[in-house]
């Protein structure tokens, strides 16, 4: 009974002491494809990366410590690739988008230019499509790790400049909490 716990018991006691789960939208391609969908199928991206860690990448070492012979062909998608082309710093889909921003007279047109120069070599970024001008849709198509994904760039601008409501930065800023007022400050809104 009341007798001193061992380690394991201690460890599996805090460990069992919560469960959580995440509900997230799943993966997204419909006919048009925006900043959106760009921001939901990263997140699911992030998911499928850490599961390949888990599952994957740490068997893969732990076999290769213990000398295990392991096929080079196992049938996981590594997704690193993607990933590096949304979030890598500085020619990350993020922060070419971020940096375009930056300029008073960028275009989404200015965005897409930048998407090619930068990311044309990455094997994450599929065709580039649409001429310039205003009745032109240009995109660009990712190879997400559920599939390929067009991307339409018209609109990204718009929104990723989208304010906070004016309510919600006094309520912000005004928060007894240092570290949210100090993220306000520093966005700068």
């Amino acid at each position: 009974g009341g007798g001193k716990k061992t380690k394991e018991e201690e460890r599996v006691g805090a460990s069992s002491a919560f469960f959580g789960v995440l509900d997230i939208f799943g993966f997204e391609n419909f006919g048009t494809n925006s900043l959106e969908q760009l921001c939901i199928n990263f997140a699911n991206e992030k998911l499928q990366a850490h599961f390949n860690a888990v599952v994957f990448k740490a068997a893969l070492q732990d076999y290769e410590r213990e000398g295990v012979h392991v096929p080079a062909d196992l049938p996981f998608t590594d997704n690193q690739a993607v990933i590096e082309a949304i979030e890598a710093r500085p020619a990350g889909l993020v922060w070419l988008l971020q940096d375009t921003c930056s300029f008073a007279k960028a275009t989404d047109d200015t965005f897409a230019d930048a998407v090619e120069e930068k990311l044309h070599a990455s094997p994450a970024l599929g065709k580039q499509r649409g001429g310039k001008g205003a009745t032109a849709k240009r995109a660009f198509t990712l190879r997400h790790y559920a599939g390929d994904v067009t991307y339409e760039v018209g609109g990204f601008l718009h929104k990723n400049k989208d304010p906070l409501h004016e309510d919600l930065a006094v309520a912000l800023a005004e928060s007894k909490r240092p570290l949210v007022a100090a993220l306000l400050s520093a966005s700068g809104e």
